[in-house]
């Protein structure tokens, strides 16, 4: 049995939240694999671009994985910044990384 009594609780808000983040982080990172892979196909792709497209990818998810539930600062950072670079990328029918903000 698991002894659940010492595991850290969220409020709902909390959790939502917490969701939302990381939805928003695996949206950022599927545009930012998008964009390394029409970065790809071009004749003469830009090494310089790819590693950037790639590194960036890499910070993003780096991020998403260590996000935790409790940390509201990083949590409302993520939805804020990441979340408006989604949006943007809703209004527009490409992503060039979803319009870095």
């Amino acid at each position: 049995m698991i002894d659940t009594a010492n595991l850290p609780t969220h409020t709902l808000d909390e959790i939502v939240d917490y969701e939302t983040a990381r939805e928003v982080m695996a949206m950022l990172g599927s545009a930012l694999t998008s964009d390394i892979h029409a970065e790809e196909s071009k004749s003469r792709p830009s090494a310089a671009r790819l590693a950037a497209l790639r590194a960036e990818r890499a910070k993003i998810f780096g991020e998403r994985l260590n996000l935790c539930a409790g940390d509201r600062a990083e949590v409302s950072r993520v939805i804020s910044e990441y979340g408006m670079r989604v949006r943007q990328s809703f209004r527009t029918s490409d992503s060039p990384a979803l319009a870095r903000g």
